[in-house]
């Protein structure tokens, strides 16, 4: 049989016509002529594009779409790969929106399924609302895909104690989505250490030629993490600005009298809870400990003060 001669791109578009055409056919079944008319391609690209379809997996399941052909039929097997309308409301369409401008994927792409959209003048007052950070940042796609495909990466990352970012050699592990941000589990190569990253901090990523190797991961949570190795501390906060209040590591609320709550929380850094209870303008107090007290001060007095 003679080999096809479609380009990757060819081959990706024609899927998802194949998906398309078979998922609104009868049984999910049609003729080898019509499939090869209606994708404008030979038989030997039909081939090709069934051998790429059928080689694609759910990355959480792990379920495959399953494409029979014989000499005269191609028939789509099991719902894994059929493709369903998709209806977004007017606020759903917005954080798509929103997702899309933050996400560093291919222009065409973002453009197709822009089109797909409502009236962008239908979501500019939803998209006011939207003023959060962009907490996928810039590098959400190629993550997916160095964890996908087991690379070694280069990362450029600036921690909340560090004023600028600072190369990080890392094997990826998985995305995992907080209430307030989203994070990458990966392997510091240098440290040889897990470490958990801000998407939203990532300032480069370099795929490298090398790949990831096997690591200890632990799969434990933000929350889980926090409470076994963070610093305890109690808080205080006025009942109005606890709504604002997103954070992980919060064990336990205990309102007062005076409308305000305490919060015993577990914190990995220091200097973020500094800075939090700066932004809150008197909303916040740290309680406990006196240690962390004295040292919240020292450092809101190196904000206004130059050092001697």
């Amino acid at each position: 049989m003679a080999e096809s001669k479609l380009k990757a791109d060819q081959i990706v578009a024609g899927g998802i016509r194949l998906l398309q055409l078979l998922t609104a056919a009868p049984n999910q079944s049609v003729s080898i002529a019509r499939a090869c008319s209606a994708l404008g391609v030979q038989v030997s690209d039909l081939d090709r594009i069934v051998e790429i379809v059928s080689s694609l997996s759910d990355r959480s399941t792990g379920v495959r779409a399953i494409i029979d052909m014989d000499e005269k039929t191609i028939s789509l097997g099991g719902d894994a790969a059929r493709l369903v309308p998709l209806r977004l409301s007017i606020n759903d369409a917005a954080v798509l929106r929103y997702v899309l401008a933050s996400l560093n994927i291919d222009q065409s792409t973002r453009l197709r399924i822009q089109a797909a959209l409502d009236d962008p003048s239908q979501l500019q007052t939803q998209m006011i609302s939207l003023a959060e950070p962009a907490r996928y940042g810039s590098f959400y796609q190629k993550l997916l895909e160095a964890i996908e495909d087991g690379v070694r990466l280069r990362m450029g990352y600036r921690s909340i104690d560090e004023k600028e970012p600072r190369v990080r050699t890392i094997d990826p592990y998985r995305l995992v989505s907080e209430e307030s941000a989203t994070y990458l589990d990966a392997w510091d190569v240098e440290q040889d250490a897990q470490r958990k990253y801000r998407l939203d901090r990532i300032s480069s990523l370099e795929v490298t030629e090398e790949s990831a190797i096997h690591h200890p991961f632990d799969r434990t949570d933000i929350q889980e993490s926090l409470e076994k190795s963070g610093v305890r501390a109690l808080v205080r906060c006025n009942k109005s600005y606890l709504p604002l209040i997103t954070w992980s590591g919060i064990m336990r609320t205990e309102d007062q009298d005076d409308e305000t709550v305490v919060l015993e929380i577990c914190l990995a850094s220091k200097s973020w809870l500094f800075d939090q209870v700066l932004a809150a303008a008197g909303n916040l107090l740290i309680l406990e400990p006196q240690e962390l007290r004295t040292e919240f001060i020292s450092y809101a007095k190196r904000l206004i003060l130059p050092e001697p």
